[in-house]
This record gives C-alpha cells, sequence and structure tokens, in this order.
C-alpha cells in the first residue's frame, strides 16, 4: 500500500476535474484541437484511469477492501461487459461525452446553482464585492444506462468514494 502515491493519484483525478470544469466555464475549447466535446471526452479518459491507479496505490483486488469497493462500484472498475467505463474506453471503444445546456431536471421546479471554485486557467479579475453574476454556460455529461450524468459531479462523488475507502484500509 503506497499512500503517498494515492494522494498523487487523487491530486491527478482532481486536475482533470479542475480542466473539464475549465472547458465548461469557457464555453470553447481549451486547445487547438478545437472540439470540446472531445477534449472532455479525453479528459474523463484520463480522470478514470487515474481513479483505477489510485485503487491499485491502495493495494489492487489483493487488499480485500479494495477488491470488494470496486465490485461495489462497477462504472468505474468493472469490465466493459459489465459496465465499466474506464475498461471500455481503454479496451473496447472510446467513451463520448456531449455538452448540454443544462442537466434534465431531476424533480419538477428543481434549480442546480453550481458553486464550484472557478478554474485558475480561467479565473478573471475579482468583481466588485457583493456583486453576483450568473453565467449560464454548456456541461459536459456521459449518457449510463439512459441516465444523463454530469462529468464532474460524477466523479467527483467517487473521489469523495475513495476517500472513504482510504480511511477504512489504513
Amino acid at each position: 500500500m503506497d499512500i503517498k502515491s494515492y494522494r498523487l493519484k487523487i491530486s491527478e483525478a482532481n486536475f482533470f476535474l479542475e480542466l473539464i470544469t475549465a472547458l465548461e466555464k469557457r464555453g470553447n475549447s481549451l486547445t487547438h484541437h478545437d472540439n470540446p466535446d472531445e477534449e472532455a471526452s479525453f479528459l474523463l479518459s484520463a480522470v478514470l484511469n487515474t481513479l483505477y491507479s489510485a485503487t491499485e496505490m491502495l493495494g489492487g483486488k489483493q487488499e480485500p477492501m479494495v477488491k470488494k469497493f470496486r465490485e461495489s462500484h462497477p462504472l468505474f472498475y468493472a469490465g466493459s461487459g459489465k459496465g465499466g467505463l474506464r475498461n471500455t474506453t481503454v479496451h473496447v471503444t472510446h467513451v463520448e461525452a456531449a455538452s448540454l445546456g443544462r442537466l434534465p431536471q431531476k424533480s419538477p421546479g428543481s434549480v442546480r446553482l453550481n458553486f464550484e471554485r472557478t478554474p485558475k486557467l480561467i479565473q478573471e479579475k475579482a468583481t466588485s464585492q457583493g456583486r453576483l453574476t450568473l453565467n449560464f454556460t454548456p456541461i459536459f455529461v456521459v449518457e449510463i444506462d439512459g441516465q444523463v450524468e454530469r462529468i464532474v459531479d460524477l466523479v467527483s462523488t467517487q473521489i469523495f468514494e475513495l476517500g472513504k475507502l482510504v480511511l477504512d484500509v489504513t
């Protein structure tokens, strides 16, 4: 078990999440590739690999608690035939990301406000104190079993779950 490398992998995952968030907030490409949806899918592939590596740093399938954790989170760690996104995008076919103007409402009348920290890559000069600016930018999503999920939310939740796992195995 290598906790230092695990922590670096979690930092790496957060790095990729910040780039996806920057891509969302900019509303256009980060690179000369000039295709934000493809860039988001490249970053999704990178973060999926990073999360898998983080579980390897905790002992992989040889560690019973890590094995159980992977089994309880098949979306991230299962084989492609069992719905595993990482395995699918690495070994079978590229997992596509798409941009949407907003997520479909899960309950009528609900509003979703995003208070994430602005990525350093796109930080603007501070606005005057007490001023609120609402920005409506596309978000990057992946379709899972017919449901649309925001990539940043999906991965952030998984990072949180990994944090609970590391407390259990150390």
